[in-house]
């Protein structure tokens, strides 16, 4: 495809793969991004799975502390401050993803936010970047 004197039929040819290699790389992305989505539903059944699993043993702390609280008091303190960080580590990751789909997809305020397999702007790149990275100013410094 790359060499010497071709025909005008050869060059079509080459053109044609061109821009069937194009149309592929772009078909390519929106698999790649709903195979993301799949992820975040398997990663979302996990989550639901180890906070009931988490729960489970704040009460065991919390029937320790009933028992011994002399004893447990110090870790009960422990598990308890990890608790409030995770929760506001999820919280955050929630309310992140929501402004993602809200802002690629154009919500107007008021409306339900849907899910993350039903949005259709799933090929916008450059809102998550703007909103996670920030917008490029002319002098780089972002």
């Amino acid at each position: 495809m790359a060499g010497g004197k071709l025909s005008p039929r050869q060059k079509m040819i080459n053109m044609m793969y061109l821009v069937l290699t194009a149309l592929l790389a772009l078909n390519v992305t929106k698999e790649v991004i709903n195979a993301f989505v799949t992820i975040n539903e398997s990663v979302e059944l996990s989550k639901d799975n180890i906070d009931k699993k988490n729960q489970m043993t704040y009460e065991l702390f919390k029937q320790q502390m009933d028992n011994d609280a002399k004893k447990y008091s110090a870790v009960n303190d422990q598990a308890q401050n990890i608790r409030k960080g995770a929760t506001e580590l999820n919280k955050y990751i929630d309310e992140l993803k929501v402004k993602l789909i809200r802002t690629a997809d154009k919500i107007d305020d008021g409306l339900p936010t849907p899910k993350l397999h039903d949005m259709e702007n799933k090929e916008d790149y450059d809102t998550p970047t703007h909103i996670m990275i920030g917008d490029d100013d002319a002098q780089g410094k972002r």
